[in-house]
C-alpha cells in the first residue's frame, strides 16, 4: 500500500488498534530503511495533519509524531530540525493536540541538534505563548522538559532574553501542585538562577524567588505504594536548593525563612533553622552578614520561648554556623544588636 493510504487507515477514527500498529510498523520500516522520507509522510497526510475535526487531526500528528520518537536514531540535518520545531511550535496552541504536539517538540529537542541559538531563543519565546498552568499534569511535565531541554543544550542562547526568560518560566510554573512537576521545576528555579538572575532586575529575581518560596514549609506526603517515586526529602531538597540557589535571593530568603521560624509548631521551627543553617552557608559571609542579626534575634527568641530538645539543639547549631561564618565580624554584629536593644527599650512604647 501507498504511503496515503496507509496514513488513510492510521487516521480512521474507525480503524482497529491492530490494523493501526500495522500501517504504524510498515511506515516505520519503510522510513528506517530510506524508502520513504518524513517529507513524504507530510504529504501523504496533509489533509489529516490540518483536519477541522479534532479527534482526526490528533490522529495525524499521532503517525508524524510515532515515526520521530521510534526512530531516534534517524538523521535529520539542519534544515529539517528547523522544519521540524517549526511544525511543531507553530502548533503550540492546538489545544486539542498538545500531548502530540509537545511529545514531537520534546523528540527532536531531546534527539537533534539546534541549527543556532537565534532559532533557539525561537523556539523558547515560542513556549511561552502556551498557557502551561492549564494543562493536564501530563502536559504540564512535557513542557517543563522541554525547557529544560533547551537551557540543558544551548544555556548561552538565552543570556539576551534573561529577563524574558525568568519571566516566562515563573508563569509556566505558576500555581504547580504535582510533586513530580515540582521535583523538576525545583531544579529548574536552581538552573535559571545560577545562570541568568545575574542579569535580570530585581522584580525578576522577586518573582523567581516568589513562585518557590510559596511552597515553604513543604506539605508533602507520598501516598502509600506510590508508583511515582517521589520522597518527601527529595522535594525537600529540591526547594532548598532552589531557594538558596543564588546569592541575590539572600535579602529575601533569609527574613522568609526566619519568620516562619518564628511562628508555627516545633516540628516547622526546627526545620526552618536547619534551612537558615544551609541557607547561611550557601550565601556565605559577604550576603549574611547584613542579614545576621536577624538570624541571631531568632537565636535569642527560641530561646527564651524553650521547646523541645530538638528545637534548642537546631537553635544551637544555626548559632554556631553563623557565628563561624561571620569570623571576626560577630562581634560587630553583636553590639549592633545590643544598640538596637537599647533604642527599643528607651522606646515609650
Amino acid at each position: 500500500a501507498s504511503l496515503k493510504e496507509r496514513f488513510d487507515v492510521f487516521a480512521d477514527l474507525t480503524a482497529s488498534p491492530d490494523a493501526s500498529t500495522e500501517v504504524l510498523n510498515s511506515i516505520l520500516i519503510d522510513v528506517h530503511k530510506g524508502n520513504a522520507s518524513m517529507q513524504q509522510l507530510v504529504e501523504s497526510g496533509a489533509e489529516y495533519i490540518a483536519h477541522p475535526d479534532n479527534s482526526i487531526r490528533n490522529k495525524g500528528t499521532q503517525l508524524l509524531v510515532e515515526v520521530l520518537v521510534r526512530l531516534p536514531e534517524m538523521k535529520l540535518n539542519p534544515h529539517q530540525v528547523k522544519v521540524w520545531c517549526n511544525f511543531f511550535c507553530e502548533r503550540l496552541a492546538d489545544t486539542p493536540c498538545i500531548r502530540e504536539v509537545l511529545r514531537g517538540l520534546n523528540a527532536v529537542l531531546g534527539q537533534h541538534t539546534l541549527p543556532d541559538e537565534e532559532f533557539a531563543r525561537q523556539v523558547m519565546t515560542s513556549m511561552f505563548e502556551m498557557h502551561v498552568p492549564a494543562m493536564v499534569q501530563g502536559d504540564r511535565y512535557a513542557s517543563f522538559t522541554a525547557f529544560k531541554s533547551l537551557i540543558d543544550k544551548y544555556p548561552n542562547a538565552y543570556i539576551p532574553i534573561s529577563s524574558q526568560l525568568v519571566a516566562g518560566f515563573v508563569q509556566m510554573m505558576d500555581g504547580e501542585r504535582d510533586p513530580r512537576n515540582l521535583l523538576l521545576c525545583f531544579r529548574l528555579v536552581d538552573t535559571v538562577a545560577r545562570l541568568y538572575l545575574d542579569r535580570v532586575e530585581d522584580e525578576m529575581v522577586e518573582e523567581l524567588f516568589d513562585v518557590c518560596s510559596c511552597y515553604y514549609p513543604l506539605r508533602f506526603n507520598p501516598p502509600p505504594n506510590d508508583p511515582h517515586g517521589v520522597t518527601r526529602e527529595a522535594l525537600q531538597s529540591a526547594l532548598q536548593d532552589a531557594l538558596t540557589s543564588h546569592v541575590s535571593f539572600a535579602r529575601l530568603c533569609i527574613p522568609f525563612i526566619a519568620d516562619k521560624a518564628g511562628s508555627g509548631d516545633a516540628e516547622d521551627k526546627i526545620d526552618a533553622m536547619k534551612s537558615l543553617s544551609a541557607a547561611v552557608t550557601a550565601f556565605g559571609s559577604a550576603a549574611v552578614r547584613p542579614l545576621a542579626t536577624r538570624v541571631l534575634a531568632l537565636v535569642l527568641a527560641v530561646a527564651r520561648q524553650g521547646g523541645p530538645i530538638g528545637q534548642g539543639e537546631a537553635a544551637t547549631s544555626l548559632l554556631g554556623v553563623l557565628l563561624k561564618l561571620l569570623g571576626d565580624d560577630a562581634t560587630s554584629v553583636a553590639e549592633a544588636m545590643l544598640k538596637e536593644a537599647s533604642v527599643a527599650l528607651e522606646s515609650p512604647e
